[in-house]
């Protein structure tokens, strides 16, 4: 057993701690999966500073509304690392 409880949709997990692409996700990493979004213009990239918990939300609230596209923060004011 790879130590997670089985998916109650009956998706396969025997990937996750190996690197492993896990069954029914198409891409073999974040990276590739952002650069498909980004190809279809499914993408955008927020280049200016947010804060992730006074703005963030509320941009992702307001995208998601109008059915925008999926949101990658470049710049979030706290933390190191893109959201």
């Amino acid at each position: 057993m790879n130590g997670r409880p089985p998916d109650p949709a009956g998706r396969h997990h025997h990937g996750w701690k190996t690197g492993l692409v896990v069954k029914g996700f198409p891409y073999p990493g974040l990276t590739d999966f952002l650069a498909a979004l980004e190809r279809a213009g499914e993408l955008h990239r927020v280049e200016v500073p947010v804060d992730p918990t006074l703005e963030m939300s509320e941009i992702v609230t307001r995208t998601v509304r109008q059915r925008g596209p999926a949101l990658l923060f470049e710049h979030p004011t706290r933390g190191e690392m893109p959201v």
